[in-house]
Order: structure tokens, then C-alpha cells, then sequence
């Protein structure tokens, strides 16, 4: 099935019972031709002033059209937005996305209410948009991220993270010869693919990586080692 508002609507008045104790403030639901995403949540962040704490609000749970899903799976995508939404009104502060904490409420929903939640989702949209070039880096070290704190990097240090390059073909020699100079890369394996995934990263064209980690990445066929880059 392809979700409309009243579906997502009446899912996440469902769920926000069954599962969240009706802990949740329903959100906007807003609908979206988006590849890159099935389902996403958007929402306001103003600086707090004189020390105080960033503030968010305005919370909108947005869901591709693009994608006809099995109403099980549809369900599950709006439950995945709705444990980020937790997390978010909580405070509950993760490592990444999709981090231990994510994971931790995630796999309990999984095995209380039979669900099948996962971090990813596997499924194609009907138009599969642009082809991207995708180096996947083994680390042999721990990259910093610009301005990430000591807790940060550690909690990084906890996680399998691997390096992403995305990027067109022309890019894909200069930026893994720069990658392997700027960072403790052992080795990088290169896939041509459309996975959706992957829209939802700049094409790269200068010598940088994106830290995910390896458990987010989708399943990867067609390797193309691109010359031994």
C-alpha cells in the first residue's frame, strides 16, 4: 500500500497507545514524492540562550509516496520515526541515529509486539533516481569528527563505524587516493549502486567521509573494484 495522512494519522494514534503509553504529542503529518527517505522527522531547533538548552518543537513526521509497501511495513516505518520522536522529547542523547539507544527501544518493540523494525529498509522506490559511486572504508583507527567532544569520539569508539564515499565516477579516483592520505583506511571497497539509501548523501568533491555505522549500511551487490582504486 502507498501511505496517505489519514493511514500515518490513525497508525501513529495506534501505536502512540499500544506501544508509547500515549507518551507522544501527535505531530504534523506531511507526505513526500522523497527517494531518499521513507519516512523522516523534521522539526524546529532554536539555540537556547544565556546557557540555556536547545529547544525543539514544531516535530512533523513526513512519508514517501514513492514506496508501495506491505501495510505491516508501512506500520513499522512510522514506529521507527516514532522511537527517534521519543528520544527527542526525552532528551535521551544516542551516538548516532541510529545508535544503542535507538537500537535498545527498537529491539525490545521488536520482540514485546512482534514488530520488525529495522534501521534501514531494504525496498526501492518505483523511480530509483541517480547512480552513485559508494567506497565503503575499513578503519583501522578512530576518525574525529570536526568539533565532536571527548564523549563524542568515544561513544563512536563503541560503535563499528566504517567510512562512506559517495560520489559520481569521474570523482571516485581523486577522492579514494585522498581519502587513504587524510585517514586511517585499511582498505576501501567499491559498489556501483541506486540504493535509496545513499540519495540522502551529497555527492562528495573534495577529500572527506561520511562516519556510519556498519550495521545502518544496506545489503550491497554488483561490486565494481573501479580499477583498484
Amino acid at each position: 500500500m502507498i501511505a496517505s495522512a489519514e493511514f500515518v494519522k490513525e497508525a501513529f494514534v495506534r501505536f502512540n497507545a499500544e506501544i508509547f503509553s500515549g507518551q507522544l504529542p501527535v505531530p504534523h503529518i506531511q507526505l513526500s514524492r522523497a527517494r531518499s527517505f521513507l519516512g523522516k522527522l523534521k522539526y524546529k531547533v532554536t539555540p537556547g540562550a544565556f546557557g540555556r538548552k536547545t529547544v525543539c518543537s514544531d516535530y512533523t513526521l513526513i512519508i514517501s509516496t514513492l514506496y508501495d509497501l506491505p501495510q505491516a511495513e508501512l506500520e513499522d516505518v512510522v514506529i521507527h520515526e516514532m522511537i527517534h520522536y521519543l528520544l527527542m522529547i526525552r532528551g535521551i542523547e544516542d551516538s548516532s541515529a541510529h545508535g544503542p539507544q535507538f537500537r535498545s527501544y527498537m529491539n525490545a518493540i521488536n520482540e514485546r509486539f512482534g514488530r520488525n523494525i529495522t534501521v534501514s529498509h531494504k525496498g526501492r522506490a518505483a523511480d530509483t533516481g541517480r547512480m552513485h559511486y559508494v567506497g565503503i572504508c575499513e578503519l583501522n583507527g578512530v576518525v574525529k569528527p570536526v568539533g565532536a567532544s571527548v564523549d563524542k569520539v568515544r561513544k563512536l569508539q563503541q560503535e563499528d563505524m566504517v567510512g562512506l564515499i559517495v560520489c559520481s565516477k569521474d570523482m571516485a579516483p581523486r577522492l579514494s587516493a585522498g581519502v587513504r592520505k587524510a585517514f586511517p583506511v585499511d582498505k576501501i571497497d567499491w559498489y556501483v549502486t541506486n540504493h535509496h539509501y545513499f540519495s540522502k548523501f551529497p555527492h562528495l568533491r573534495t577529500v572527506k567521509m561520511y562516519l556510519v555505522p556498519r550495521t545502518e549500511l544496506p545489503t550491497l551487490t554488483g561490486r565494481n573494484d573501479l580499477g583498484g582504486y
